[in-house]
């Protein structure tokens, strides 16, 4: 569950615990092997995301807060992409 939250934080394995139990509920309905997919699953996620869901999330909250970019201009750099080029 960690492994998907993202270790260090609080909120890190909370997301880590719903998203395991709701893929174990889902794909366990559909077969039998449902533990060879969650396993595939962890697999896939060090791979792709060694520090977990909220890892990219968290680093981008520092980024800003680094800046000090006002909070509007976040607003409109998640719209469109020229705002963050300014």
């Amino acid at each position: 569950m960690i492994i998907f939250g993202g270790a260090g934080t609080l909120v890190g394995p909370v997301i880590g615990a719903f998203f395991v139990t709701y893929v174990k509920n889902i794909v366990s309905t559909v077969t039998e092997r449902w533990t060879l997919i969650l396993g595939l699953l962890f697999v896939l996620m060090v791979i792709a995301a060694p520090s977990g869901v909220v890892g990219p999330l968290e680093k981008r909250m520092v980024q800003v807060q680094d800046e000090k970019v006002p909070v509007l201009q976040v607003a409109a750099c998640l719209r469109t992409t020229a705002a963050c080029r300014s």
